[in-house]
């Protein structure tokens, strides 16, 4: 595919478009970790500590504040800084990572391993809401078994994603040969250009292999952990709401947080099918166009909006998050107002 611009209208319409989603991108990132940080504390509060949904939020919160820092900061660093003449190419996106091979390790690693430990608590958070609803008085809500249960999950998926650190990584060196003419005589140099691809081994294949194994990873398999999750919580809330053996106060509180977890695994999914699938199956057939790289990176920022901006969603439908939000904030603002005046006096 070619990648030069030659003034053409298109080139130029891609090009605002893309300079358009950098800048996003770069918004996602830094408003994206403030958020997480903030949600982070507010689901570490007194209150909420020994609540064993928000003691997996809050790692949530954390894992998501990482996925924001390579793939999506990616996008701004290859896009924005480009020569306007130049087309946008997806095969450079790669710049955080590739900076040495021992970046290129760590950071394609933290993307993967974020990603699937942000989808597999998600599927706890479900499973642990559906045993407080049929089984109210039950050992899994104790929250030293939950701060386990998080543990081994995510000591699995470090395990699972382990590989990365050790064979993700390839130096490719490229020979290109020029001509000089110096003191009256042409003399031919070879150039050699180090250029690291991280989605390479010298062992095994990473894409597309490690991206299927990533699709079910991150996406199958937990996904149908949630479905099965949200429709045992729907047909016990909707269609039996008698049987369950709770107090109404209770019951009212149980019902307000499983739509909201119902509603959360939802947009979660519905935020990353498309774009886990286009780049399973289809990265290669988009990328060849301009209007499939551009559908690509839109894809991207659709799930990174989701990771930045879903305390939003909690705000709206999660009363008891909404409710420490609040505390929170005020407990900061009467904290900058007046602790100077107190340090004046």
């Amino acid at each position: 595919m070619l990648n030069e611009c030659n003034g053409q209208i298109a080139c130029k319409i891609e090009n605002f478009i893309l300079a358009t989603l950098s800048i996003f991108a770069l918004l996602v990132t830094v408003f994206g970790n403030i958020f997480n940080l903030i949600s982070f504390y507010i689901c570490r509060n007194q209150s909420l500590k020994n609540n064993t949904t928000f003691i997996i939020l809050s790692v949530i919160f954390l894992f998501q504040a990482f996925t924001l820092n390579t793939w999506n900061l990616d996008i701004f660093l290859q896009i924005f800084p480009r020569q306007i003449e130049r087309k946008y190419n997806i095969d450079e996106h790669n710049i955080i990572e590739s900076s040495s091979v021992y970046t290129c390790k760590i950071f394609t690693f933290m993307q993967y391993f974020s990603l699937h430990s942000v989808s597999w608590l998600m599927s706890l958070m479900t499973l642990d809401q559906v045993v407080k609803i049929y089984f109210p008085k039950n050992s899994f809500q104790k929250p030293k078994l939950i701060k386990k249960l998080i543990f081994s999950i995510v000591l699995i998926l470090f395990l699972a994603n382990g590989h990365i650190l050790l064979f993700a990584g390839v130096v490719n060196n490229f020979e290109f040969t020029s001509e000089n003419f110096i003191n009256g005589t042409w003399l031919n140099e070879t150039v050699v250009v180090k250029k690291i691809d991280c989605y390479s081994s010298s062992l095994y294949e990473i894409y597309p292999i490690w991206d299927r194994i990533h699709l079910f990873l991150y996406c199958f398999i937990p996904f149908s952990i949630m479905m099965a999750c949200n429709l045992f919580m729907v047909k016990k809330i909707l269609f039996y709401p008698s049987t369950l053996n709770h107090r109404r106060s209770v019951v009212i509180k149980r019902r307000t947080i499983s739509f909201f977890i119902i509603a959360h695994s939802f947009m979660f999914m519905a935020c990353s099918l498309p774009s886990i699938v286009s780049y399973g199956y289809y990265f290669y057939r988009l990328k060849m166009t301009r209007l499939g790289e551009i559908i690509l990176v839109v894809l991207d920022e659709i799930i990174f909006s989701f990771f930045a901006f879903n305390f939003l969603a909690h705000l709206v439908m999660n009363k008891i998050y909404r409710q420490e939000f609040k505390r929170t904030i005020s407990y900061w603002y009467s904290y900058a107002i007046f602790k100077p005046n107190q340090t004046q006096q």
